[in-house]
């Protein structure tokens, strides 16, 4: 709330109030004007637009319209020129908005100039990140800073912005000031907002303190309650499913954040999301439309209450609103919240792909980092290569496990009683291995006979040997041939491995069964991903410049397609010229022929099809109450009714006429004032008062 003393505030909340208006004109800091409301202004009116849908991350723009009477011709107003705004209730004035003049219409009809103005953040747009002077490493308040330095303003209320980018934030350069201050708005979860002394002013909506202002209805017009929407679930999300969201424990609305500069690239996005729910989660906005009286020391985002015909309280803030001056004071306040129907990116088109991946974009670098969920314990995997495969041989003195001896790279000699096994031993680049398919591949040699007669002598193993197969199938041999020497594997092959054992007495040669081990097939799935993450990036890099490119090309068809507008708008000036005429010829024959009883009949008609009120655009009201007129622009209305009349200003009778008589607050007779019959009261002379009998 704007500062000021108790007697400006009892001034303006009392039932006879005042209001008086002055503006101040400048060409650069020299004043060349000053206008009041007694002179050459006839209204004025504040808008200022907040953004439905959202409970933070957007800045409120002011807007005035005035109109000023120069029936002489002697106001040289022009484009660039600024505005300070005055209102008063008692004798000091309060200035409420500097603004820069930004169009001027004259109308010819009544000599006045209509002139629209925008406060700084109209300037915002014209401007771009990459025009900023700022230096790396920055926080978001040096960022705030900078832009406040461009727009030739001071920034208030960012103190507490203290996050900082080592690289700067994720920008690439082209996004307006209006953009960047809404992102910076976003990540503090702030609105923003030029104050009275036009300093740029970042404020959080105060969720828990009182409000600052309670309006009732005793001086509000019309006033609507929608009911409450509360802040429950945050979402950080962009266009490639880089989705981070928290809720609170109470709430139905959802806000997202999506592609802010300051949230991307960020590795502590889970707890700035956490932060940000904890600050505003819960925030209670009532959805509400109220015409009232006004108070022009309230600031933008404000908490105010509203309390009801029904004594029903309704807690909400001022983020939209529109004040007008005509020479007295109304204000029309209001907040909606409107669905946007927004979502949670869904990653489908490329995570699916790639199971579920999600792309970071660094907008700086021109760079995408892919990153896998699902196949990440695996790539790392894959940054070991393999080394060497070697088969080991071991003696055991059991053919369901191996015990009794050790493993080797040599076949150990025969002995009598044992059982010969093998395995394969991988050895990657980082020194760790694995091990697999351990199997018996030979039996015991048995113990001696009972003497006889010589035999043939005993059979014994001779030698065995490893062999390697290179194959292009994990299932069965194919594409290579066997070899004692160990090939080096390729992208899409498989080791297979067996040991070929020499036997004597008699000679002959058998061969363990063929085995491919497991680990290939990982490696080869493994490498596979690899390249599609390869592809992909660079699917997603031409994708982004493929979009900027139809970019281009829209602005420039767009282009040209104004100019053929311009055109064909030009082919039918002429022919719009006579349609105007005719239908303004048309519209006065209409006008003229419409009669009382034509109009009596047209609502009598609507009123019998079940109609119970009837509202004109021009402040009339037809109800069970009676007629009704009142504009938004006046302080004034009037009631009609079977029992008579009332006038009200700002809603204070000070006209009744009904069975008993009339009753006045103030009366002015342009002529003469009968009383009864037989006198009659008027001017006499210059500067005295006559009272003549009428009578007979």
């Amino acid at each position: 709330m704007i500062e000021t003393t108790q007697t400006a505030l009892d001034a303006l909340v009392s039932p006879s109030r005042e209001i008086k208006a002055k503006i101040d004109l400048f060409d650069g800091t020299t004043k060349k004007a000053t206008f009041t409301g007694s002179d050459k202004i006839k209204k004025f009116q504040i808008e200022r637009a907040g953004e439905e849908g959202k409970f933070f991350g957007f800045g409120v723009g002011q807007k005035l319209e005035l109109e000023l009477l120069d029936k002489d011709r002697e106001l040289n107003i022009v484009k660039g020129n600024t505005f300070d705004v005055y209102l008063t209730a008692d004798t000091t004035y309060t200035k409420i908005l500097s603004c820069e003049v930004d169009s001027i219409k004259r109308d010819e009809k009544t000599n006045s100039l209509t002139i629209s103005a925008h406060d700084t953040l109209y300037k915002a747009a014209g401007h771009q990140v990459k025009d900023l002077t700022l230096t790396k490493p920055y926080t978001i308040k040096e960022f705030c800073e900078a832009c406040g330095a461009k727009l030739g303003v001071s920034v208030k209320g960012i103190n507490t912005f203290t996050l900082s980018y080592p690289n700067g934030a994720n920008f690439d350069g082209a996004e307006t000031l209006r953009e960047a201050l809404n992102m910076v708005a976003e990540a503090t979860q702030t609105i923003y907002f030029m104050d009275n002394t036009n300093a740029m002013v970042f404020k959080k909506l105060d969720k828990a303190g009182p409000s600052l202002l309670s309006i009732d209805k005793n001086i509000y017009f019309e006033y609507k309650n929608n009911g409450p929407r509360v802040l429950k679930t945050i979402c950080s999300t962009n266009e490639l499913g880089d989705d981070v969201s928290e809720s609170g424990t109470t709430g139905d609305a959802t806000q997202f954040v999506r592609d802010n500069a300051f949230w991307e690239l960020r590795e502590d996005i889970t707890d700035l999301v956490h932060n940000a729910v904890v600050a505003v989660g819960g925030l209670s906005i009532s959805q509400f439309e109220c015409k009232w009286r006004g108070n022009f020391y309230l600031e933008i985002g404000d908490k105010i209450q509203i309390l009801g015909k029904d004594n029903s309280s309704a807690i909400t803030y001022l983020l939209n609103d529109t004040l007008v001056y005509n020479g007295g004071l109304n204000q029309t306040s209001s907040w909606k919240y409107k669905d946007s129907g927004e979502t949670a990116s869904n990653p489908t088109n490329l995570g699916e792909a790639i199971k579920q991946t999600y792309a970071k974009v660094d907008k700086q670098n021109k760079e995408i980092t892919l990153l896998a969920s699902e196949v990440r314990t695996q790539t790392e995997t894959i940054k070991k290569t393999v080394k060497q495969v070697d088969v080991e041989y071991y003696l055991s003195t059991s053919t369901s496990t191996p015990t009794g001896g050790t493993w080797s790279t040599e076949a150990p000699p025969w002995e009598e009683n044992k059982y010969m096994w093998s395995r394969q031993k991988i050895t990657y680049t980082d020194g760790t291995f694995a091990i697999r398919n351990a199997t018996c591949i030979a039996g015991a040699k048995g113990s001696d006979g009972e003497p006889g007669t010589d035999g043939a002598p005993g059979r014994g193993v001779v030698s065995i040997t490893t062999e390697y197969y290179i194959s292009t199938s994990e299932t069965e041999l194919a594409g290579g041939s066997w070899s004692e020497t160990q090939p080096t594997w390729e992208e899409g092959k498989y080791i297979w491995t067996r040991s070929k054992i020499v036997y004597n007495n008699p000679t002959s040669t058998e061969y363990t069964t063929a085995v491919c081990d497991a680990t290939w097939k990982e490696i080869n799935a493994i490498q596979g991903e690899q390249k599609t993450l390869i592809t992909d990036v660079a699917e997603l890099k031409v994708a982004k410049d493929s979009i900027t490119a139809s970019v281009s090309q829209i602005t420039e068809n767009q282009s040209g397609l104004n100019s053929a507008l311009t055109d064909l708008q030009n082919a039918f000036t002429d022919q719009n010229k006579i349609n105007d005429e005719q239908f303004d010829t048309l519209t006065q024959k209409v006008e003229s022929s419409m009669t009382a009883d034509q109009v009596h009949l047209a609502i009598s008609t609507e009123l019998s099809k079940g109609v119970d009120k009837v509202t004109t655009s021009t402040g009339f009201t037809f109800n069970e109450a009676g007629l009704t007129i009142s504009k938004s622009d006046s302080e004034i209305s009037t009631n009609i009714d079977e029992d008579g009349m009332s006038i009200y200003k700002n809603n204070e009778e000070v006209l009744t006429a009904d069975n008993t008589g009339v009753t006045q607050i103030n009366a002015t007779i342009k002529q003469y004032l009968i009383v009864g019959k037989n006198s009659r009261f008027e001017d006499y002379g210059s500067d005295r008062t006559g009272c003549f009998w009428i009578g007979s």
